[in-house]
């Protein structure tokens, strides 16, 4: 069976050289998309005898007859990917670690032959490259920018808790607990000054480091863990009494997962205290993210803890003091239960 690469050549009127036969075949052994340099990689594996410039020269003369498709990479190499018959390839290519992904057709079809109708243009072919960040920069990104915000020697949040967190939790017998997205650790030293032992989780190693000051400060420091990890991730040793999350910004899907997981993290009788930046808060309430996507729906929330017992939902009305005076937030709140065994 020849080499697909091989025979296009031939049908080209190109001669078959060692050196084109060698990075045809190392081509054919990719799957998906890859650079120059994996292929020298593969050429020093096998201790082929070709260069650098020979892997360059056949590359440029694939992309030429159109056996490749040359992607732009933010850093300025190129990534390369196969060409099929009658299929074009669309890519999103991360701005910061250069991955690429191939993605569907995206109704770019469809939007082509209308403007094909209007215009009475035929498209013989065409490209299409998105750029941006993957989901893994997404979090580094984030990491750095709260981490930036964070650098300062001032807390950036008032280490006081948080109201609802105060009202609905200082009742409760102490027990373990769990403050994801805990920030600078306001939250979780106050629990610590109730008597809990708290888990204080965060992708901001500069807000754990305040979060450790603050229980330092408050002499509880033996009753605050700190842990540096990604909400969508990391999981207790154990089941706990009690979750907090408070004002954890993700994408609704997101959202739903990490809830799903913490009301799987509670033992019997466990609880877990949720609130955030309600989606009306945008337009009746005061401060917080202004887009929805990052905003909680007391309905979603809801749906997300069913397999436990609601014991309160509500758009709560939180306080905000302000230069200008007291203002209203309005917050998605909701606390629930596992049953007891």
């Amino acid at each position: 069976m020849t080499d697909p690469l091989v025979d296009a050549l031939s049908q080209a009127g190109y001669r078959l050289t060692e050196p084109r036969r060698v990075v045809a075949e190392l081509v054919s052994g990719r799957s998906g998309h890859f650079t120059a340099n994996d292929l020298i990689a593969d050429a020093q594996a096998i201790d082929a005898d070709i260069g650098r410039a020979t892997i360059f020269r056949a590359l440029d003369l694939f992309t030429e007859l159109e056996l490749l498709e040359r992607i732009d990479l933010p850093n300025g190499d190129h990534a390369y990917v196969p060409c099929l018959p009658d299929y074009h390839h669309h890519h999103v290519i991360c701005q910061r670690c250069a991955r690429v992904t191939e993605v569907e057709d995206l109704g770019l079809g469809g939007a082509i032959a209308d403007m094909e109708r209007k215009t009475g243009w035929t498209v013989q072919k065409h490209r299409l490259e998105l750029y941006g960040l993957c989901p893994e920069c997404q979090v580094a990104a984030s990491v750095e920018r709260w981490d930036e915000r964070y650098a300062g020697r001032e807390y950036l949040w008032d280490v006081k808790p948080n109201q609802f967190v105060e009202r609905y939790v200082g009742g409760l017998a102490p027990g373990t607990a769990v403050d994801l997205a805990a920030g600078e650790g306001r939250n979780a030293v106050w629990l610590a000054t109730q008597g809990w032992r708290v888990t204080a989780v965060d992708f901001s190693q500069g807000g754990l480091d305040k979060a450790a000051r603050l229980a330092a400060d408050k002499g509880v420091s033996e009753r605050v863990v700190t842990v540096n990890a990604d909400a969508l991730t990391w999981t207790p040793a154990e089941p706990v009494d009690l979750v907090v999350i408070a004002y954890l910004q993700l994408p609704p899907a997101q959202v739903r997962t990490v809830l799903q997981h913490a009301a799987a993290w509670l033992r019997p009788g466990g609880r877990i205290l949720v609130v955030a930046h309600d989606r009306a808060n945008i337009e009746h309430g005061y401060g917080g993210p202004p887009s929805p996507d990052r905003c909680y729906d007391l309905d979603e929330t809801v749906a997300a803890l069913s397999p436990l017992e609601i014991d309160v939902a509500e758009v709560a009305r939180r306080r905000v003091e302000t230069e200008e005076g007291t203002r209203t937030a309005l917050d998605t709140l909701v606390i629930a239960r596992r049953p007891a065994a």
